[in-house]
């Protein structure tokens, strides 16, 4: 029997060799299983002056109240470099609002022993992810995105209608057995039956039974397989497009931009690999091209054997297209090694993420990548200078990402959804204010639900990034409008 312990807010140490935030003492991080977490530092050590720019004498209070959603948290610091005094700034414990003396919300309670807080008085959205396997670094990406939008919710809005947004993120490290398991404990312990941004395709896939037996939601997925592209799986909306439009872009630039014929796909071979290759294998022929090479691999492969290394050596490709996750991507490069491969092309899609790019490029290795969000760093569109505007203040630490990107837009959508709502907010109500987006303009954003692959995104665009420029590659229209009838009575037009 396991032990369900529903913590509400925790106080955490940071590692500092590898977390370098300025800090005045005390900050509100990413959600820790559905805690409000806070980190704090209180010496300002000549390390700590030099390394992390601290300069404050810090200490923190804690305010008990009676009920846990009106306790606080207060910051007491001084900058030793001005020696002015101690300052004191107070917040709300679990929303990180910065709190008014004696302006204390009245709430409204449904526990009569006045012993764990309020539910009915927050939202809580869960999410799985893997934290600690070969897809870890997406994972802490988009714990991160999501994470800033809750914040940035809960400490200047309240959260939703006077509720507090509750992210419960749980780690299934990339297998499927886990990600079912980790399912029944937000239905069960967590009493969510929200699942935004699950991380991979054949970890979801164990959570089918669940979706089509329509007790959970699988809200914008992090993957692109086809499997969650089916229109009679009602209880499950995309907002990112398919790996087949991915794969089908990388060929068209490949062939036509950059003039390669020979071609390796490195994949995992299952649900997620076999996706983009199927598409790979008809964008191919569709150019006339009828030999290639496949090089599979196992889901959580941490090193690959040499034959298969062998296996791409013989081929002699001229691009070498993951299909893949990083860890046993980079192996099969340390593997190959960079005198072998800096003739080569490289390219693969999204879920490589970033952090693979990093690696090639300390090797002195380029690697185009597919996108399906617009660039966080450049981008005009009011979404994307609100991702860099809230980031900065709630995640400073931290840089723009395209994952942390893509799960903050996701993450906004579904505020968005919820804020419009009138009455009690359900997963049946938000599934339908989705399927009656018809032209729906969100902060630069224009959004069009198709039911034939329950996809929200219209003109699909996937970009080429080369590391010099993003190119769009892939514009076409939806398969078809939803047929217009007037918005759900619960839903605000």
């Amino acid at each position: 029997i396991r032990d369900y312990i529903d913590i509400s807010a925790i106080i955490e140490a940071q590692s500092r060799s590898t977390i370098y935030q300025k800090l005045d003492g005390l900050k509100m991080i990413a959600s820790d299983l559905g805690a409000t977490a806070w980190t704090q530092l209180s010496s300002p050590t000549y390390v700590y002056q030099k390394l992390y720019d601290f300069y404050y004498d810090a200490f923190t209070i804690l305010d008990i109240d009676e009920y846990i959603d009106q306790t606080t948290i207060t910051l007491h610091n001084q900058d030793i470099r001005t020696m002015q005094g101690f300052k004191a700034t107070t917040f709300d414990l679990l929303t990180g609002a910065l709190h008014k003396a004696n302006q204390r919300p009245s709430l409204p309670r449904i526990n009569q022993n006045n012993t764990t807080p309020d539910k009915g008085n927050e939202i809580i959205i869960g999410s799985i992810t893997d934290f600690n396997n070969t897809s870890a670094i997406t994972g802490r990406l988009l714990r991160e995105g999501m994470s800033v939008k809750c914040n940035q919710m809960n400490s200047e809005h309240g959260g939703v209608h006077g509720k507090r947004l509750r992210l419960v993120m749980l780690n299934d490290r990339y297998t499927p057995s886990l990600t079912f398991a980790q399912a029944q404990i937000l239905l069960n312990d967590y009493k969510t039956n929200i699942l935004l941004t699950p991380q991979g395709t054949p970890t979801l896939e164990s959570c089918l039974p669940l979706i089509k037996a329509h007790k959970l939601l699988a809200l914008f997925n992090w993957g692109g397989a086809q499997t969650f592209r089916d229109p009679k799986l009602t209880d499950c909306i995309n907002y990112r497009t398919s790996y087949h439009d991915e794969a089908r872009a990388l060929i068209d630039y490949a062939v036509n931009n950059i003039y390669v014929k020979n071609f390796t796909f490195f994949y995992q071979d299952d649900s997620y690999g076999q996706s983009p290759l199927e598409a790979a294998r008809e964008a191919l022929k569709a150019h006339g091209l009828t030999k290639w090479t496949e090089v599979p691999y196992q889901r959580n492969a941490i090193s690959i054997e040499p034959s298969l290394v062998k296996k791409v050596e013989d081929s002699h490709p001229e691009a070498i297209l993951f299909f893949s996750t990083i860890t046993p991507s980079a192996s099969l490069i340390r593997s190959l090694g960079t005198p072998y491969l800096v003739n080569k092309y490289l390219m693969g899609i999204t879920f490589l993420s970033d952090e693979f790019r990093y690696f090639l490029t300390e090797k002195g290795l380029k690697f185009i990548i597919s996108r399906v969000v617009p660039n966080p760093h450049t981008s005009n569109l009011k979404i994307a200078q609100e991702y860099r505007a809230h980031l900065k203040q709630y995640a400073p630490e931290s840089t723009p990402s395209v994952d942390s990107f893509e799960a903050y837009i996701n993450t906004s959508l579904l505020i968005d959804v919820m804020e419009k709502m009138t009455g009690e907010i359900t997963k049946d109500k938000i599934i339908t204010a989705f399927e009656h987006m018809k032209n729906y303009e969100f902060k630069g954003l224009v959004l069009n639900f198709d039911p034939k692959i329950r996809e929200l995104a219209t003109n699909i665009i996937v970009w080429i990034d080369n590391g010099d420029q993003w190119l769009e590659k892939i514009k076409r229209p939806i398969t078809q409008l939803p047929t217009e009838h007037p918005a759900p009575a619960q839903v605000k037009p």
